[in-house]
């Protein structure tokens, strides 16, 4: 019992793909980080869902999750650490398959949503999408400007705040967002 206790333990630290089999510098990289390996999965447990919500979509959904795994890879070449950018990479792409599918109204894995949110001023409408992480994550879109920030739960755990730009804060018990200046408050449906 406990031999298959700590099998399960093993299988589920494991990311889509076999380790066995890992090849480039990225994926060694996501067979070794627990966090990486869960945002592997989830990615491709949201994109088996877009596939099968969108048959007459699936060309451009296999496209696209070409693209994805190209910039993804590029990781390999950047000036952020590796792990932070293979990282943020996934954030920004389950984000985007959330908000493009019918994956977005799914409720089984570690990420959830994207929450709505309209802006004050002419500033676009933006997303939110959670992550059930450790530490606890989200990642916010703006994609009428192809723009993008990851954020992590503070220490008390209550306001998230942008990994890069630390002007930009969620409050979930507010349900707001504030981008510098902007606010912005979750669109009711």
């Amino acid at each position: 019992m406990i031999g298959l206790l700590l099998w399960l333990a093993a299988a589920a630290a494991q990311p889509s793909f076999d380790c066995a089999r890992a090849r480039g510098a990225i994926e060694p990289a996501i067979c070794a980080s627990e966090e990486l390996a869960a945002l592997d999965r989830e990615e491709a447990r949201l994109y088996r869902l877009a596939l099968a919500g969108a048959p007459t979509r699936q060309q451009s959904l296999v496209a696209r999750q070409r693209r994805f795994l190209d910039e993804r890879d590029e990781c390999g070449g950047s000036y952020e650490p590796l792990g932070e950018c293979v990282r943020n990479a996934y954030l920004g792409d389950i984000a985007d398959l959330r908000r493009l599918s019918a994956a977005g109204r799914d409720r089984d894995g570690p990420s959830s949503g994207p929450l709505h949110f309209r802006c004050d001023g002419d500033y676009p409408d933006i997303y939110v999408t959670l992550f059930a992480l450790s530490p606890r994550q989200a990642y916010v879109s703006v994609p009428s400007v192809n723009e993008g920030q990851p954020m992590v739960a503070g220490n008390a755990g209550a306001l998230y705040v942008g990994r890069y730009a630390t002007g930009w804060t969620y409050d979930p018990a507010a349900r707001r967002v504030r981008i510098d200046a902007r606010i912005c408050l979750e669109a009711t449906p």
